[in-house]
């Protein structure tokens, strides 16, 4: 799934809060939590709980 499709997936359903977990780590990238949050609808609060860090190595 994409942002676009989780995003309608989510609108679709009407939940409180939705909390996007596969960005950034074994698929997809940090930003897409953010074009996620960008497509649901308002009032539909995003919450993301992953947190970047730099390693030691830069990357």
């Amino acid at each position: 799934m994409n942002t676009r499709e989780a995003a309608g997936f989510v609108n679709r359903m009407k939940p409180q809060v939705a909390i996007p977990i596969h960005y950034g780590t074994i698929v997809g990238r940090p930003s897409d939590a953010e074009k996620f949050a960008a497509k649901v609808d308002e009032g539909i609060r995003v919450v993301t709980k992953l947190s970047f860090k730099m390693g030691s190595e830069g990357k």
